[in-house]
């Protein structure tokens, strides 16, 4: 493997690099979820860096892999940005701008990466959600809320 393909090899330092370390040996991710996703963005992009020099014969592919390396680490240097800087994971900014060189900018990336949280939601799924809630109340003030009224035999 080329020496300028592979993904850095960190040594980790501080309060931020022992959370990093401790991660990895902690069964129970969701007790430091931060730290767990961080772990799992930097798996993703390590592992697409180290493994795009393979995809060199296809463009596409390998534009796909320098892609996703790319956006990987944006997404670090985005929301766990602290966290990064205080550990040795920070890429050589020479990488950076080979990947964003290489990269294909017409490709739309979401991360599967705790894909399925809701993070955030529209107006139309809040009204959405009003209206059902409403209704439910609605129905069940009805149902419950009936007096009982003595029967009248005639």
């Amino acid at each position: 493997m080329p020496a300028a393909a592979r993904a850095p090899r960190a040594s980790l330092k501080g309060p931020a690099g022992q959370g990093l370390r401790a991660i990895s040996l902690d069964v129970h991710a969701v007790r430091r979820s931060f730290l767990h996703e961080a772990r799992v963005h930097l798996f993703r992009r390590d592992h697409y860096i180290a493994v795009a020099w393979k995809h060199r014969a296809s463009e596409r592919d390998y534009r796909l892999h320098s892609t996703v390396a790319y956006r990987e680490n944006q997404i670090m240097e985005k929301y766990f940005g602290s966290t990064l800087h205080r550990s040795t994971f920070q890429l050589d900014p020479t990488l950076v701008i080979r990947l964003e060189r290489e990269m294909d900018p017409a490709l739309r990336y979401v991360s599967p990466v705790s894909a399925h949280l809701i993070t955030r939601f529209s107006w139309r799924q809040a009204w959405t959600f009003i209206v059902a809630a409403w209704v439910v109340l609605g129905l069940v003030v009805r149902y419950y809320g009936r007096e009982e009224r003595p029967r009248e035999d005639t």
